[in-house]
């Protein structure tokens, strides 16, 4: 996602709608024993179960809420995450 220079308030207005911005698998960390938490690059969400055409609608939305021109944007469905 590129946005004229506000894409960081465009991600937090999206991570208020239930987009996240990481995700953990059930493998533990060696270190704390705790589920790892993978984070994405920057200005990259996820949603567990919007539509790519909901998550765009979503995304449009927040960024003329916010008066922020979208320049790019690609929106693809992942349905599974694989990490170590």
């Amino acid at each position: 996602m590129t946005a004229n220079g506000r894409f960081g308030d465009a991600v937090i207005m999206l991570m208020v709608v239930s987009f996240r911005s990481g995700f953990s698998m059930d493998c533990k960390s060696a270190l704390s024993g705790n589920p790892k938490i993978y984070y994405l690059p920057n200005n990259t969400v996820w949603h567990a179960i919007k539509s790519s055409d909901q998550a765009m609608i979503d995304l449009k939305t927040v960024c003329r809420n916010l008066g922020v021109t979208l320049e790019k944007a690609v929106i693809v469905r992942a349905s599974e995450f694989v990490g170590f």
